[in-house]
């Protein structure tokens, strides 16, 4: 039907508890290129949801990977859990994308074209954005949060929204001409 989370894209476990910044030596226990820096987290708000139980739940899980990416960069943790988080909410974008689009061409949604190629150009930006994993990952994280706020906020509120609408107004004309029929009868 409609997944709200594929099984190789799940929500990585996260540790939430904020590192001390050195062990008993005096050491850091921070990777240098895993240092902190000035992210966004995401909050959900009322506004991002288009009434769409299924799609927006997986709205709200993209944004609990982008948060899950911020946090593990904020606590330092290793460079591998923070690709792997990385490798996860791309790996759901791409799920979301796909199930979305099943679900707007179920109720033929005529702007769908439209909103395939919308997914085609955020995917390919997500996917440029990880390239650049040479300038590290701190960096990455931080334009992948960025672009979250920049390109996938907006997305919900435009192109789902205005499917959302469509879908909304098929429904209630296909159940007023059902009751004009029973009406009728």
């Amino acid at each position: 039907m409609f997944p709200t989370h594929h099984e190789g894209a799940r929500t990585p476990t996260v540790t939430t508890g904020a590192t001390t910044g050195s062990d008993s030596n005096g050491r850091s226990d921070r990777s240098p290129s895993l240092r902190r820096i000035a992210m966004r987290r995401i909050e959900w708000k009322d506004e991002y949801d288009i009434d769409i139980g299924a799609i927006d739940e997986q709205h709200k899980a993209l944004i609990a990977l982008a948060n899950a990416m911020d946090e593990a960069v904020e606590n330092g943790q290793d460079a591998e859990i923070v690709e792997e988080t990385i490798d996860h909410l791309i790996d759901y974008v791409a799920v979301h994308f796909a199930s979305e689009e099943a679900f707007f061409e179920e109720r033929h949604f005529p702007g769908l074209e439209a909103h395939k190629r919308e997914h085609e150009r955020l995917l390919r930006e997500l996917l440029e954005l990880k390239e650049d994993l040479a300038l590290g990952l701190v960096h990455v994280a931080r334009e992948i949060v960025d672009w979250m706020w920049r390109r996938i906020i907006p997305h919900f509120l435009e192109f789902d929204r205005r499917a959302a609408d469509w879908i909304a107004r098929e429904r209630r004309r296909k159940k007023l001409h059902t009751s004009r029929d029973d009406v009728a009868a």
